[in-house]
């Protein structure tokens, strides 16, 4: 529902903008300057009443809205799956914090199952990287992207290579070969194909819980708190594991919204200041009422909004 006319493809099935703002009721005027059907773009549709005018859906809650009871009738889904070992304490005791705080608002709290999601990751580092690798293909020098600078003759081979080879980082670079490999003949079946199954089952998880009458689920965003730049871990793989509760919305294709809840100072462990977020999660083309919910949390949690000052690099 929002045009990605403009954009750089990276991953065509996963590709979506994303909203920053300090606010949900900011992100709900946002998201209705975007929302809806735009014809530079194929692939958009038109918003339907449950995902469309979100400000005012939102100002209608506000108004109705009493403290103890706003989320009453609700039902939340804990995905059992999700407390997985890499999840540290700090977030764990947040996302206890998030379920206290709804169930304050009158919210029913289940425990669902999504047992495909261990496998989200690897089936996400599969998809993305191939798609990538045939999106990027055009950036050759020639027609699109960074081209090579030098006075030296070069082949047209010993060009692209150059120009690539400057062009994207080492990051970019490790996702085109990824990509490139899982698409080559010989791997074809055993990754990309297996990897699409196996994001029909993540989906399918996701439906059924949905069908079965829950109404949005909640789960930390990040398996640890946020690290500092100067600490940054040159392992890729350490890196990719902080997608492990992102990327499985990803590719069921369902509305998320991520919330700082407390600051790191505030009773819990690790970098002092930096905030700690939460995500909701909710069905398709539902986004009107999970920026309801998000709203209600947010204003139970209150956190201290951080300044640019206070961060520490």
């Amino acid at each position: 529902m929002l045009s990605r006319f403009g954009l750089i493809a990276f991953a065509s099935s996963l590709d979506t903008p994303g909203i920053f703002t300090r606010s949900v009721t900011d992100t709900t005027l946002v998201y209705d300057s975007m929302v809806g059907r735009d014809f530079n773009d194929s692939t958009s549709i038109d918003a339907n009443e449950n995902c469309s005018n979100s400000f005012d859906h939102l100002e209608l809650f506000k108004s109705k809205y009493k403290k103890g009871s706003g989320l009453k009738g609700v039902k939340i889904g804990i995905p059992i799956e999700f407390n997985v070992e890499e999840l540290s304490n700090t977030m764990r005791e947040l996302w206890q914090y998030g379920i206290d705080l709804l169930e304050q608002e009158g919210a029913e709290i289940v425990s669902v199952s999504l047992p495909h999601t261990k496998y989200s990751l690897a089936t996400y580092y599969i998809i993305a990287p191939a798609e990538a690798s045939s999106n990027l293909n055009r950036y050759d020098g020639i027609k699109y992207g960074h081209k090579v600078q030098t006075k030296k003759v070069l082949t047209l081979n010993e060009f692209y290579q150059q120009s690539r080879s400057e062009g994207f980082g080492t990051e970019v670079q490790r996702r085109i070969l990824m990509g490139n490999f899982c698409l080559s003949r010989d791997s074809f079946d055993n990754y990309y194909g297996k990897a699409q199954k196996m994001r029909m089952l993540i989906k399918q998880d996701y439906q059924r819980i949905f069908d079965s009458g829950i109404s949005f689920i909640l789960t930390p965003t990040t398996p640890t708190p946020p690290f500092l730049i100067s600490k940054q871990s040159s392992n890729p793989t350490e890196e990719y594991l902080n997608d492990v509760y992102t990327v499985p919305i990803s590719l069921a294709g369902l509305p998320a919204i991520s919330l700082p809840i407390k600051r790191s100072f505030e009773n819990f462990e690790g970098q002092s200041g930096l905030p700690l977020s939460l995500q909701l999660i909710s069905r398709w083309r539902q986004e009107n009422n999970l920026l309801n919910v998000a709203w209600c949390l947010e204003q139970n949690a209150n956190m201290q909004q951080l300044k640019l000052e206070e961060i520490e690099f």
